[in-house]
């Protein structure tokens, strides 16, 4: 049975928690995921990623197996 992943937010600050963005994702998917530049704080150039870095300080997203 293949492995399932989850894309989890986290943020650097500590003040907010981190969160689930998607979940039963391959390992391709969450790949593609975290190569896109609008998942992190450093590298995006969105209205909305830079609206959250503003709000929330630095942050990205991270992928994690999911337990079953």
């Amino acid at each position: 049975m293949e492995t399932l992943f989850r894309i989890v937010r986290v943020f650097a600050s500590g003040r907010y928690p981190s969160e689930t963005i998607a979940d039963g994702l391959t390992i391709a998917q969450v790949r593609a995921w975290t190569n896109d530049p609008e998942t992190s704080s450093r590298t995006a150039k969105g209205a909305e990623a830079v609206e959250r870095t503003k709000l929330c300080g630095e942050w990205m997203d991270t992928y994690e197996p999911q337990s079953r």
